[in-house]
């Protein structure tokens, strides 16, 4: 609260009683903003393609008789791997590539639902407006 020069009361920071936050349609864009589908896709890309090759090098350097069994698998997936310094390039890349298509596609169904239902909830708040004047 600050005291003014002619002596009233006003609060710092606060919006006045009178202030409108905008037509619904900006509050909708501000509450439901929709997801990149490129930064998603990077995201998950980067850290897919780092975790494939963060756990091939480890296996190699761990070394022992037989090297990663189980990981050896993700070349059923990726054409080319295999658990060696030359295969941890190549999963890094698939794993990046895996995980951009994985994030974009679950950006662009993510931003589709929230149309969807951004839509019917106007559809059916128009709806109500309309039925409650007739």
């Amino acid at each position: 609260m600050v005291t003014t020069e002619n002596g009233e009361m006003k609060t710092e920071g606060m919006p006045s009683k009178g202030h409108n936050a905008g037509p619904p349609a900006d509050l909708l864009a501000v509450a439901f903003g929709r997801v990149d589908r490129l930064a998603l896709g990077l995201a998950i890309g980067l850290v897919a393609g780092t975790a494939v090759f963060l756990a091939t090098v480890i296996l190699l350097l761990k070394g022992g008789e037989v090297v990663g069994p189980h990981l050896a698998l993700l070349g059923q997936y990726i054409p080319g791997y295999a658990v060696s310094w030359r295969g941890s390039l190549t999963g890094a890349a698939g794993g990046f590539l895996g995980g951009f298509a994985a994030g974009w596609t679950t950006a662009v169904f993510r931003n589709l639902a929230v149309d969807v239902y951004v839509f019917a909830c106007a559809f059916w708040s128009r709806l109500n407006r309309f039925l409650d004047d007739a």
